[in-house]
This record gives structure tokens, C-alpha cells and sequence, in this order.
């Protein structure tokens, strides 16, 4: 799990926001049965780097996605000797 903080560059101290991310990852793996993986992320983005059309330069948008996965062995080769 990892997370940050910064502010807006380019602008006044007293009118910098604070923006925030986190991301989260685990995997489960079996040798026999293959992996399962998982993956969450949330960040926030001001509006004006979203670059969307009608909305306040003042807004904050508060992003996310969830991935889910798995790998899985169906055969294996037998080994040469």
C-alpha cells in the first residue's frame, strides 16, 4: 500500500489545495491452483487538469478503479531428461 499528498503548483500558498492518492495491491498464489491479484487506486484531480468542459476551476474530482485478476495453469509440460 502506498500513498502520497502534494499541492498544486503554480499557485498562491493561501489558495493551494491539497490533493491525495492512494494505491493498494495484493496477490494470493498456489503453486497448483495459479494466482489471484487485486489492485485499488483513488485519487483526487482538480477540474482544470481534467480539462472538462463546464466546471469550475475550483473543483475537485475524487477518482477510483478496483482491477481483479487471476492467473491459472491449465498443464504443465513434463520435464525433459
Amino acid at each position: 500500500m502506498t500513498g502520497g499528498a502534494g499541492q498544486r503548483s503554480g499557485r498562491p500558498r493561501s489558495e493551494a489545495r491539497g490533493i491525495h492518492s492512494l494505491l493498494a495491491e495484493m496477490e494470493v498464489t498456489d503453486e497448483e491452483r495459479g494466482s489471484v491479484f487485486a489492485r485499488a487506486e483513488f485519487v483526487q484531480k482538480p477540474s482544470d487538469d481534467l480539462v472538462l468542459p463546464n466546471s469550475t476551476p475550483e473543483g475537485t474530482f475524487h477518482l477510483g478503479s478496483i482491477s481483479i485478476g487471476g492467473v491459472r495453469t491449465l498443464s504443465r509440460a513434463a520435464a525433459h531428461q
